[in-house]
């Protein structure tokens, strides 16, 4: 189940909300975190991936993501911003559909 209002706003509002994640200062911590955790040429998910930003500091630090998200235009930016990369409109229930084929 979706939330069609949140989607809705981000449909509308889909490059601006980008450009203000792109603005944000990166997550040092979470990279660091992730650096210390996650097992490189692992396969990662980014659940509500957005922009594509952390996806994108993924794959260039070895691990290779796919992006989710259940907004379509802010998968569109994702998209345009990193277009080496996969990005696949999903919500949480249906991510088991993706983990059946990795």
């Amino acid at each position: 189940m979706t939330d069609r209002e949140t989607l809705d706003a981000y449909g509308r509002h889909a490059t601006a909300y980008s450009a203000d994640w792109r603005a944000q200062p990166a997550p040092t911590d979470l990279y660091d975190l992730l650096a210390t955790y996650f097992r490189t040429g692992g396969a990662t998910a980014d659940i509500g991936c957005g922009n594509g930003r952390d996806a994108a500091w993924l794959t260039a630090h070895g691990y290779p993501a796919i992006g989710f998200d259940a907004a379509p235009a802010v998968l569109a930016e994702a998209r345009r911003r990193h277009p080496g990369l996969r990005f696949e409109t999903a919500t949480l229930p249906a991510l088991d559909e993706f983990g059946k084929n990795a």
